[in-house]
């Protein structure tokens, strides 16, 4: 009996929504889906935490200069196990507080993830720094078994383009993407399937483009000087709109804990979740915990007022007002039983960004 089932067992125990019984109930049916109807779309995965470059609109710019965390490999294949029992055919993405290439062992994580979940699709996003130096070379990382890669382009479109044709896969910028161009952020059915797709970095974006609107503000923690080129500032008044990050991507950070949403850099919500170090147990007590279902319900209800990050955010994507979350948000898992929670409850009194800037300078930006 896998460890999945076992579980699945102890979950059918003491619920009383309807609508949680028969998503716990789809646990385990499909092979491919094993999460069935609370299966998330992808992974967002930290291996490097830092990068070298300092942009402007990113809140890795507040990050110590040349000071990186990697992700250590017995974290990494503690990763890969649960993501093989729980979503062997999905998607992982490498990127998150950092750039991934940076790792001195992406290489052989990638071979990692081939060995243990060889139908998974491996997705790298990056600023290409590494690629245009020859530190490393397409060939190398899809030799090793990745299928996509989303480089931002930070030499020019001459240089970036040379170097995509003498990988030999397919690739095109992505302002003129054609028509039969595979979409790299939906799972294929191929695991050997290759493509590069190049990007502008927003510095050379249109200025229709580059306005606040279209980047995040990164749960108001940014350079704000810096930032205010890109038409960001922090936001006091979110909008009342659903998001749908917090229901599909679950985010792992370089030592293994979990994070509630992708945006959460500076770790704010670190405290609150267990870690993949601890495998399949600690995943499923993070993922029907407390605090994510009592976001999922504020973020259903539009109300991104009363959640003390979501406060903080205006981000919205194409399908952010679409309600993804079939589990239902009236219990919550805490590792041992359900139990109940009051609906539309506010997570904590919301909070200015000046005070969430205050508690990271004390508390240093990688140990909290």
């Amino acid at each position: 009996m896998s460890n999945l089932l076992k579980i699945k067992q102890k979950l059918l125990k003491g619920i009383e929504s309807d609508q949680l019984k028969i998503a716990i109930e789809s646990l385990c049916i499909n092979k491919k889906k094993p999460l069935g109807k609370i299966n998330p779309w992808a992974w967002w995965v930290e291996i490097t935490r830092g990068c070298n470059l300092r942009c402007d609109f990113c809140a890795t710019r507040l990050f110590p200069r040349n000071e990186f965390r990697f992700m250590e490999e017995k974290t990494y294949r503690s990763l890969m196990a649960v993501v093989q029992e729980t979503t062997p055919y999905g998607r992982v993405e490498f990127g998150q507080a950092g750039e991934p290439t940076l790792h001195p062992e992406i290489l052989k994580f990638i071979h990692i993830a081939r060995e243990i979940a060889p139908n998974i699709q491996l997705l790298v996003y990056t600023n290409g720094t590494q690629l245009v130096s020859g530190k490393l070379t397409y060939k190398k990382l899809f030799e090793a078994g990745l299928n996509f890669l989303f480089v931002d382009m930070y030499s020019s479109r001459d240089v970036h383009s040379k170097l995509a044709i003498q990988s030999g896969e397919q690739w095109w910028f992505q302002d003129q993407k054609p028509d039969d161009a595979i979409n790299i952020f939906q799972y294929q059915n191929d695991p050997k399937v290759r493509a590069i797709q190049l990007s502008m970095n927003p510095y050379n974006w249109q200025k229709t483009k580059k306005c606040g609107r279209n980047m995040s503000t990164f749960l108001n923690n940014l350079d704000w000087a810096a930032a205010k080129s890109f038409g960001l500032e922090p936001v006091i008044n979110p909008p009342a709109r659903r998001c749908d990050l917090p229901s599909k991507f679950v985010t792992v950070n370089y030592d293994g804990t979990f994070l509630f949403c992708c945006f959460d850099f500076m770790r704010l919500s670190v405290d609150k979740f267990g870690n993949i170090n601890n495998g399949l147990q600690d995943f499923i007590k993070h993922w029907l915990g407390k605090y994510m279902q009592s976001t999922r319900d504020l973020l259903n209800s539009k109300n991104r007022a009363d959640h003390e990050y979501c406060s903080m955010c205006k981000f919205t994507s194409i399908r952010c007002d679409i309600p993804y979350w079939k589990a239902g948000f009236e219990q919550y898992w805490n590792g041992g039983k359900w139990n109940k929670r009051k609906l539309s409850e506010p997570i904590v009194a919301k909070q200015t960004y000046q005070k969430i800037s205050t508690s990271i300078k004390k508390k240093g930006l990688f140990d909290i």
